[in-house]
């Protein structure tokens, strides 16, 4: 056997890579005897167990509630322990229900205030120290069994996993403890010689970097990182302080996920984990391997201004090459200060994302960002750079000074490009430059509902070779060089001809955004533009309320639909 793909892996920056860092949720071997002694609908329940005596030193680690009939499932604080039972936190909020994966939104682990049958372990995981320090592990004839006298094994441990350090006949890694019989645990696989003595290991614990969760990480295991600076000082990927790569899928249809958060797993990280290159140049801070599929949530990536602007010495935030059914899913993440490429993937999904002063904001290939914002590149910096011939989607983005914002290079299929509800301003060159360098490969645009305002360019420029497409409802303030540049506007774009079809197209007279140089992106109530849906982009203090496209000419029908 080998390490289970449901553990759950977790980083702090009080942890130590030389903690064993899981909790595997579904074991399948846990003590089934949990009692509710009181309170079990309350903020405080007391809970007892037939087989194990809690102790005062189980005060800080989390009982996990496996299943049960009548039980909230999940990760419950430990809080006090008095004559053998355990007194819980579980006010609302405190705990994280499984398999949810959300902070609880009830009190109590249960609707009763007395219960029993409760499938259950303790989690000890989540503290920044090893539960156990183990000095004198015994391999049993069986050689994935140990024992310890010093620390006797119990029912408390099955789902826990230790790392073994040491010892004369041991193999050193992470075992999870699969079953407890009397004082001899069962791991997943052999740890070393048969009647070995004296080994040395470390039980519980979080991590302290996320390279070194990467060592033994298997699709679909999540990895948590709790809030704080973690300082990525080695370009080698999945050892103590380097990078991360992610593993592959072991299915098609999961993917392992790194996932930021602040008190409680799930919480959405009110204040996000910061990953931040120091000393080194030319790395990959996060990648996939072969293609995986993954899912990266709640982080910050912080390039730290290593390397040269422009070059690849400034290193990569995140990087990805697959498949077409391996896309990696990137949410409510923010990429910094990189010098080379903060996002490098052949295909994904971005969901409310920020990126702020790099040079290749998104290099990419098949491609969809929605609810992002793009700003203070760093000089000739780019937004979005398509270079692929597959197909980009952008809704409900920002896009605020820098060299250009959106550049395709060739694209196939129609309408494979789409830009809808945006904004696109302070540009130094072009805003959307949809270039096409190949003369067989035909593309197809849409832009829709987007507005555009002081650019140094051209708002949309059409420099490709094969272009068709649309340019519907938009509206243009102060582009230096005009608003629509390049290719022939007809009602009847051709194909493998350079035509255009522009509707309701707006050229404006004053600025729509007056606080714009405060990145307060509302419009003025004069501007004659419905207030755009991008206001609603996380992290960005602004209250419009008006979902939709801009205002069309039709003001007073728009008016009637809010």
């Amino acid at each position: 056997m080998a390490l289970s793909s449901n553990s759950i892996i977790k980083v702090w920056t009080t942890g130590s890579d030389n903690n064993s860092g899981l909790f595997n949720p579904l074991n399948a071997n846990m003590a089934t005897n949990l009692v509710i002694v009181s309170g079990g609908n309350t903020s405080s329940p007391v809970v007892s167990s037939a087989t194990y005596v809690f102790q005062t030193s189980d005060i800080g680690a989390w009982l996990y509630i496996k299943s049960g009939t009548g039980w909230y499932t999940g990760w419950f604080q430990i809080v006090a322990v008095s004559g053998g039972q355990a007194t819980l936190n579980a006010a609302i909020g405190s705990s994280c229900w499984y398999p949810a994966m959300c902070p609880n939104t009830v009190v109590g682990i249960s609707a009763s205030a007395t219960l029993t049958g409760g499938t259950w372990s303790i989690d000890y995981s989540q503290q920044a120290s090893a539960q156990i320090a183990y000095t004198d592990l015994v391999i049993g004839a069986t050689t994935t069994q140990f024992t310890s006298s010093a620390n006797s094994v119990g029912v408390n441990l099955v789902g826990n996993h230790v790392r073994i350090t040491g010892g004369t006949g041991f193999t050193t890694g992470v075992y999870e403890i699969l079953s407890v019989s009397g004082t001899t645990a069962t791991c997943d696989r052999s740890l070393g010689t048969a009647s070995s003595t004296a080994g040395t290991g470390n039980l519980g614990g979080v991590l302290a970097s996320p390279g070194a969760a990467g060592t033994y990480a298997l699709s679909p295991t999540i990895l948590f990182i709790k809030s704080g600076t973690y300082l990525i000082t080695s370009g080698t990927a999945n050892v103590s302080g380097g990078c991360l790569t992610v593993p592959a899928p072991q299915t098609d249809n999961l993917m392992a996920q790194v996932v930021g958060y602040t008190n409680i797993m799930g919480d959405g990280a009110p204040t996000r984990p910061v990953l931040q290159f120091s000393g080194i140049t030319s790395a990959t801070m996060i990648s996939g391997s072969g293609g995986s599929a993954f899912l990266v949530e709640n982080l910050i990536l912080d390039g730290n201004n290593v390397g040269t602007s422009g070059a690849s010495t400034g290193g990569t935030g995140l990087s990805h090459s697959g498949g077409n059914y391996n896309p990696p899913h990137v949410t409510n993440c923010k990429f910094q200060n990189f010098n080379w490429y903060a996002l490098n993937i052949s295909q994904g999904y971005l969901l409310n994302c920020e990126f702020y002063n790099n040079y290749y904001n998104s290099y990419v290939g098949q491609f969809e960002a929605s609810f992002c914002w793009y700003h203070n590149s760093k000089s000739s910096g780019y937004g979005i750079y398509s270079y692929s011939t597959s197909a980009i989607v952008v809704n409900r983005c920002i896009f605020d000074a820098m060299y250009q914002a959106l550049v395709t290079t060739g694209n196939n299929g129609y309408p494979a490009i789409t830009v809808e509800n945006s904004l696109f301003c302070n540009m130094t060159s072009h805003a959307i430059v949809i270039g096409n360098q190949y003369n067989s490969v035909n593309i197809g645009y849409k832009i829709d509902s987007c507005l555009f305002v002081n650019n140094g360019g051209n708002d949309i420029n059409l420099s490709g070779k094969t272009l068709y497409g649309y340019v519907t409802n938009c509206a243009s303030y102060n582009a230096t060089s005009g608003s629509l540049v390049g290719g022939t506007r007809s009602n009847n774009p051709g194909t493998y001809a350079n035509f255009y079809r522009a509707v309701n197209h707006q050229i404006l007279t004053s600025n729509p955004i007056p606080n714009l140089a405060a990145q307060d992106y509302r419009l003025s109530p004069n501007s004659g533009l419905k207030n755009a849906s991008w206001g609603l982009i996380g992290g960005l203090s602004l209250v419009a309320t008006d979902v939709g496209p801009i205002q069309h000419a039709d003001q007073v029908s728009y008016r009637g639909r809010r």
